[in-house]
C-alpha cells in the first residue's frame, strides 16, 4: 500500500462511524476524491479509524473508495492519532508528493475549494 501513496498528494482522515460530522464529511470527501480520480490527479486518502469495534470500521469504510489502516493494526491507527495529536474528528492532514506536510487541519479546506483546490499547497 506505501506504493500507492509514492508521488501523490496524501491526505490521512482521520474519523468514526458513530461520529455524524465524521459521516457528513465523508460524502464530501467521496465526491473530492472521484472528481480528483477522475482527472487523473496523484491524490490518495487513507482513512485511520477512531472505531471502536470492527464492525463499525467496516460500515463505514464500505462508504469509502480509498485506503485504510486495517484496522487490525490497531498499534499503528494509535501510533498516528497519538502522533498527531488527534482530539476532535474528522481531522484530515495534507501531504505533498515528497511526504512533507501541508496542511495539519485541512477540513475545511476541502470543504471549501474542492477538487479545484488540488494540490492544496
Amino acid at each position: 500500500a506505501v506504493e500507492a501513496l509514492r508521488d501523490r498528494v496524501v491526505a490521512l482522515q482521520f474519523g468514526a462511524y458513530a461520529c455524524m460530522p465524521c459521516r457528513r464529511f465523508t460524502l464530501d470527501l467521496a465526491q473530492i476524491y472521484n472528481e480528483l480520480k477522475r482527472d487523473l490527479r496523484p491524490f490518495e486518502i487513507v482513512y485511520v479509524s477512531g472505531d471502536t469495534t470492527e464492525d463499525d470500521f467496516l460500515k463505514y469504510f464500505t462508504r469509502m473508495p480509498w485506503l485504510a489502516v486495517p484496522f487490525t493494526n490497531s498499534a499503528l491507527r494509535q501510533k498516528l492519532i497519538e502522533h498527531f495529536d488527534i482530539q476532535d474528528i474528522p481531522v484530515v492532514i495534507l501531504f505533498d508528493e515528497n511526504g512533507r506536510l501541508i496542511n495539519l487541519s485541512a477540513r475545511r479546506m476541502l470543504a471549501e475549494r474542492g477538487a479545484a483546490g488540488y494540490p492544496y499547497y
